[in-house]
């Protein structure tokens, strides 16, 4: 997938000098079909905006109604990138069905997960 075919998945917004990356997913199914080609644009895109500088990646589910193991397999390969780079990730705005595949399979237990984008960016934009 090349950076146009991303763009169509996912918007990205800097904020806080570019310490707090907003990652918005625009799809509502993010499961096999999207998330293969999709994993290694989000590694990528964590790797270099850590290196310049970003020490939060906020990923925004709103649009996201349907997530299969491979969705959430994205993004935990998502948080492995950004900590390996040495940020984080925050995750916000999860259907109830997807809160529920969290629990199920015990990730909402590794990922910090907010309820709401005011809930997940106060906290850092006031921090920095």
């Amino acid at each position: 997938m090349n950076e146009s075919d991303a763009s169509d998945h996912l918007a990205v917004t800097q904020i806080a000098d570019g310490d707090v990356v907003v990652v918005k997913f625009k799809d509502a199914f993010l499961n096999y079909e999207t998330s293969e080609n999709l994993a290694a644009d989000i590694k990528s895109l964590c790797r270099e905006r850590a290196d310049a500088g970003a020490r939060w990646f906020v990923a925004d589910l709103t649009a996201v109604t349907v997530m299969d193991s491979c969705g959430l397999s994205m993004l935990v390969a998502m948080k492995h990138a950004a900590e390996a780079a040495g940020a984080h990730v925050r995750l916000f705005g999860l259907a109830p069905m997807i809160r529920r595949l969290f629990v199920v399979t015990k990730v909402e237990r590794v990922f910090d997960i907010c309820d709401d984008e005011r809930a997940a960016l106060a906290p850092l934009v006031h921090a920095l």
